[in-house]
């Protein structure tokens, strides 16, 4: 039943939260389990909530961030963040682990924005603007998306990215969180030379100064490189 699998899954990414665990989780083939529930019940949001929660903690480690991504696992978070936006819950999650995936595999980020997570990812910044926790995975996710890989970058970019970094800075100036991986993920975008002239275009000085002010060991090292590049 819906009850049932939502149980398991909720135990399965509890457990994940554990090193040990994550390895055996995999090897007992949990992984290609949980992707396909997801699939089989994508009318749930709940069983969509807690198997993008189980993927947050199992993406720990980087051989299950191949095996969830050779198990449909990008695919199988895009289409419930696309069918389910307004769940604040489910965004937080779908956009936790996405950013997971992408942190330290190359072939994820691209995969990502392939699959259409850029705009996934955006959607859920726009939908839920005021929830500061959406805002900072949702940063952290695009951050992490631009690492090495400048197809990402430009297309992050393309899709409308910096408005929404931009208002979730604004937005939440008191919460560090936001301020450092909105302020990291727009000196990642701006490792593309043809990205520095967009971020400009924002006018984002003041914003950067004041997140370096208020939050120097979170922030300053991010602003002070990319207020020189914008210089």
């Amino acid at each position: 039943t819906e009850d049932e699998s939502k149980v398991a899954i909720a135990e399965l990414a509890r457990l994940a939260v554990s090193y040990d665990h994550r390895i055996a989780i995999s090897a007992a083939g949990g992984i290609p389990v949980i992707i396909d529930t997801m699939a089989q019940r994508i009318d749930s949001p709940s069983i969509q909530r807690v198997g993008c929660s189980a993927i947050q903690n199992l993406s720990c480690n980087e051989d299950n961030e191949v095996a969830i991504a050779e198990s449909g696992g990008i695919a199988a978070i895009i289409s419930g963040m696309d069918l389910y936006v307004d769940n604040v819950k489910l965004q937080h999650k779908a956009c936790a682990a996405l950013r997971n995936l992408a942190a330290s595999n190359n072939d994820n980020r691209t995969a990502i924005r392939r699959d259409g997570g850029t705009e996934s990812i955006i959607t859920a910044m726009r939908a839920h603007d005021e929830q500061k926790h959406v805002q900072e995975v949702a940063c952290s996710a695009l951050g992490n998306l631009c690492l090495q890989n400048d197809d990402n970058r430009v297309a992050i970019v393309a899709a409308g990215a910096l408005p929404r970094i931009m208002l979730a800075l604004m937005t939440h100036t008191e919460v560090a969180g936001v301020q450092e991986k909105g302020c990291r993920a727009l000196y990642n975008l701006s490792v593309s030379p043809e990205n520095v002239r967009a971020i400009r275009e924002e006018e984002p000085e003041t914003v950067l100064w004041d997140a370096a002010s208020k939050f120097p060991n979170e922030c300053g090292e991010w602003s002070r490189k990319l207020l020189e590049k914008l210089t």
